[in-house]
């Protein structure tokens, strides 16, 4: 699996060249990304608003984002 570095710089450059993404769906068993994404939302102000559940950044953990296959 590549690393959510090489993925996210991928992704980057293909939406500068304005290409569409295939395949996405695979992402998502990248725990690495979901890593990346909460180190850049938590110190935002907004990270605490409680979005359509109840639920809000500082409720996220790995073993409630974890997926056996």
């Amino acid at each position: 699996m590549r690393t959510a570095k090489t993925i996210l710089t991928v992704i980057h450059e293909r939406g500068k060249q304005n290409k569409p993404l295939e395949r996405v769906y695979k992402l998502l068993f990248n725990r690495e990304l979901y890593l990346i994404a909460y180190a850049k939302l938590y110190p935002n102000n907004g990270a605490m608003t409680k979005g359509v559940t109840e639920e809000t950044i500082d409720g996220m953990s790995i073993q409630k984002n974890r997926y056996d296959y």
